[in-house]
């Protein structure tokens, strides 16, 4: 016996209708930002109804934190192999800096629904956020110990020191970037790169 797929509305099976109105949801945020999007915009943008996209997904805030989750799950999919392959220094920024502007590619703002530095700290949404920073966070934190380690230095303040900047420098770039969107993955790389020696020794 053949089991029919769940189906929402028009037919369309539920998990694509979802699917469809998370795409919507995080075009929406990425590109305005979490104050900006209301539940309106995202089923006008999704060409769904407004009751819909409450139904599939109840608040604002719950859909936020879906596409917060996503967008960590998969920047961390892409980077963790980088940090877990590549030799600590150079190579390793650049190509983390490589994965990083690819996963994004097409929807820069994605990394700015985690970073967005206005969602309320102590809101459902803003639990969401800190949970994913951290997790981010803490696989940068990997790739700085193994660099300082290789280079005698066992000072976990200087770790998280560190961390904290090359943090603070992977959204810098992709900030630039969204005043630049015109620059292609491989073109923010080589940038960052030479930016990166010009600093150095």
């Amino acid at each position: 016996m053949t089991v029919k797929p769940h189906l929402g509305t028009r037919g369309m099976p539920r998990a694509e209708r979802e699917s469809e109105i998370l795409t919507a949801a995080l075009a929406e945020f990425a590109e305005r930002g979490y104050h900006q999007v209301t539940m309106a915009s995202v089923a006008a943008r999704a060409g769904v109804s407004k009751p819909l996209v409450h139904a599939y997904f109840g608040t604002k805030d719950s859909l936020y934190i879906r596409c917060v989750d996503d967008v960590a799950e998969e920047i961390l999919e892409a980077v963790t192999p980088v940090v877990d392959r590549e030799e600590p220094g150079l190579a390793m920024a650049l190509e983390t800096m490589r994965t990083v502007f690819g996963t994004l590619e097409g929807l820069p703002g994605r990394w700015m629904v985690v970073y967005d530095p206005r969602i309320p700290a102590d809101s459902e949404a803003g639990l969401a956020v800190d949970k994913a920073r951290r997790r981010l966070t803490e696989l940068g934190a990997t790739g700085v110990r193994a660099l300082l380690h290789a280079r005698g230095n066992h000072d976990e303040l200087d770790v998280s020191g560190m961390n904290a900047l090359w943090q603070a420098v992977v959204t810098a770039q992709v900030q630039w970037w969204l005043d630049h969107p015109e620059q292609t993955p491989e073109q923010l790389t080589d940038r960052f790169g030479r930016l990166l020696v010009a600093l150095t020794p």
